[in-house]
């Protein structure tokens, strides 16, 4: 997905300035497990407010300081660490908070200050727990809830305050509902 949107800007810069765009000298710096990069399947990326670039990979989350990387994956010995090793989905929230959608793991939130997380996992027969471990996309709504799209539970809204999930999913008698539980991406309209 990330390499699809690159590709669209970069198609919409060649068609807004064609000219231009031919004579610059563009140069790409590859960062690679060449570099220490955990793995070179990167599923996503984000830039933090201090600067910080994140990676996502199937192999663990990569902090990078444009220098060294510090490596973060799950350690099943220890419930304050990363809850799984593959990564779908990176957020930062208003607060400055970093999420993390994980394949099996649920949705895990970095803690900066002591370098773990807390992890937030579904429950059966809890409710108000995410609705599936498989989180493909976050996002954040002008109230501070996060919007959480999962593979296969459909959309959750998380109340950070009360640490509480509501769940919005298929229904087959209700046109209302969502089309399917599978959801990949979500973008919050700030115009509404």
């Amino acid at each position: 997905m990330p390499a699809r949107f690159f590709c669209f800007l970069l198609a919409g810069l060649w068609i807004a300035q064609p000219a231009q765009a031919q004579q610059q000298n563009v140069r790409f710096t590859y960062l690679t497990t060449n570099q220490g990069l955990s793995q070179n399947n990167v599923t996503c990326i984000v830039q933090d407010k201090k600067g910080f670039m994140w990676f996502g990979t199937r192999d663990g989350l990569n902090k990078y300081d444009g220098y060294t990387y510090t490596l973060y994956r799950n350690d099943p010995l220890n419930p304050m660490s990363l809850s799984h090793s593959y990564i779908h989905s990176l957020f930062e929230d208003k607060q400055g908070r970093l999420w993390i959608g994980t394949d099996d793991g649920g949705l895990s939130l970095f803690n900066t200050q002591t370098e773990t997380f807390t992890n937030y996992k579904h429950i059966p027969g809890i409710e108000n727990s995410l609705s599936h471990n498989k989180v493909m996309a976050i996002a954040q709504d002008a109230q501070g809830y996060l919007w959480v799209g999962t593979s296969g539970g459909g959309l959750d809204r998380f109340d950070p305050q009360q640490k509480t999930f509501t769940h919005f999913t298929h229904q087959a008698t209700n046109t209302s509902s969502l089309s399917l539980n599978e959801v990949s991406s979500v973008f919050i309209d700030r115009a509404g």
